[in-house]
């Protein structure tokens, strides 16, 4: 199920990237929304739907940042405290002084101090292919 979500929004995402780069010439069509959808995920979409699918200010690409952040930080967990660490005391220690700042970082600023790259997709695709 999440590798269909991630696929979903991933697609989602592309498809709002060219309807509004398109949006002057043609004032916002539908082209491709179907096509792109119902290739990733391989439900059918209908291209009626497009616009009930769109969201204000790109949510789609929060989704996905969400998914990557998450997943770098199982891999950093599991790199600082162990395989088990959902179930280790150290976990709570790693966690508080990542998130000691409260909102103040940027997720890209928390994708640095776990060591990796803001946009580093290797753990959510070894999650997702295991």
């Amino acid at each position: 199920m999440e590798a269909l979500l991630f696929r979903r929004y991933a697609a989602k995402l592309a498809f709002e990237l060219e309807f509004w780069g398109r949006f002057a010439e043609d004032g916002g069509s539908d082209a491709g929304y179907a096509e792109r959808l119902t290739a990733a995920t391989g439900m059918e979409y209908r291209r009626e739907g497009y616009l009930a699918d769109m969201d204000a200010g790109f949510y789609s690409a929060d989704y996905l940042r969400a998914w990557i952040r998450a997943a770098q930080l199982r891999t950093y967990l599991e790199r600082e405290v162990g395989e088990e660490w959902w179930a280790s005391p150290q976990t709570g220690d790693h966690l508080r002084e990542l998130f000691r700042e409260g909102t103040k970082p940027s997720s890209e600023e928390i994708a640095g101090r776990l060591g990796f790259e803001p946009l580093d997709t290797g753990p959510l695709r070894t999650e997702l292919g295991a």
